[in-house]
């Protein structure tokens, strides 16, 4: 996607152009139409979107804050890669939730989210219980809110 300036700015903007030569019976172009659509804004919002969500990464890996999605009914989550770290599992931005149930120590499975406690909306808004991290079994400690 090219930009070019605005003459009244002399800054740059971001445009898409999509275009078509037509051609002579020789092969030699004759004439060129196509339409050109001014995405400079849109690429802005993209641009603060991406320094945003740095930010937050940063944010969640300083203060060792996890981040995840359960969905009501479904066997995967939305997990953040800060999230991954502190569960030990390979980063990804989804994972089973088998794979995160199986880190949790028997003792504390009481204090997990169930499906049917999703579905019906009544899981506890906070619970604090152990887990062994899947890639080196070490103890942690988890608070989840």
């Amino acid at each position: 996607m090219p930009s070019i300036p605005p003459p009244e700015s002399g800054g740059w903007r971001w445009i898409d152009c999509t275009g078509k030569a037509e051609m002579d019976e020789n092969g030699a172009p004759v004439s060129l139409s196509g339409i050109m659509v001014d995405i400079d804004a849109r690429r802005r919002i993209e641009r603060a979107l991406d320094e945003s969500h740095q930010h937050l990464r940063l944010a969640q890996k300083a203060g060792g804050i996890g981040v995840f999605v359960i969905p009501a009914q479904g066997e995967v989550m939305q997990v953040s890669e800060e999230f991954c770290r502190i569960f030990g599992l390979p980063s990804a931005s989804q994972v089973a939730i088998d794979a995160v149930k199986a880190c949790v120590l028997p003792e504390d499975r009481h204090a997990r989210s169930t499906r049917a406690d999703r579905a019906e909306g009544i899981t506890p808004p906070e619970t604090e219980y152990r887990i062994r991290r899947a890639d080196d079994g070490e103890l942690r400690w988890i608070y989840r809110r």
